[in-house]
């Protein structure tokens, strides 16, 4: 049986307190108390919901944003707190949020995007450049990037 996973924006306080005791069971140092801080921070606009039916069973945040390339601004969109209920992981709901998210950042014609995981084997196979930047006044200068030959990779050996 397939499971059938509906992506969406956040759309009212109700789903952002489901989404935020979600992300207090994925990550242990994020306390619920701090969630209306955070949620203010990345602006609930940047929110984005994994649904199963009606069940709000995981979501994320997308810090839009630039990386200066020949001295351009060149659209990206950061992705962050990635979290899936407990319950569901293991079907497929992570990887489904991801591409996902992907899919809508190429839709809006943001070209790249940015992910820090705290975890590398979910984003293996979706993951395919390495890229070293100097930060330098909150801009992105690249130093260096490269294609990686299969997807996810995060070493030059394999």
């Amino acid at each position: 049986m397939k499971l059938e996973y509906t992506y969406k924006p956040l759309e009212d306080s109700q789903e952002a307190k489901q989404l935020g005791k979600i992300l207090c069971q994925c990550f242990p140092s994020f306390q619920e108390k701090d969630w209306e801080e955070y949620q203010n921070h990345v602006g609930r606009e940047n929110f984005r919901l994994l649904c199963q039916e009606q069940e709000i069973i995981g979501g994320l945040a997308i810090y839009f944003m630039g990386q200066y390339i020949g001295g351009q601004s060149i659209p990206i969109g950061g992705i962050a707190a990635v979290g899936i209920a407990p319950q569901y992981r293991g079907q497929k709901a992570a990887t489904t949020l991801m591409r996902e998210v992907l899919k809508e950042l190429e839709n809006k014609n943001i070209p790249l995007s940015t992910l820090y995981p705290a975890t590398q084997q979910l984003y293996r196979g979706l993951i395919n450049i390495l890229m070293v930047s100097l930060i330098i006044d909150n801009r992105g200068i690249p130093l260096y990037f490269e294609l990686l030959d299969h997807t996810g990779n995060s070493n030059f050996d394999t």
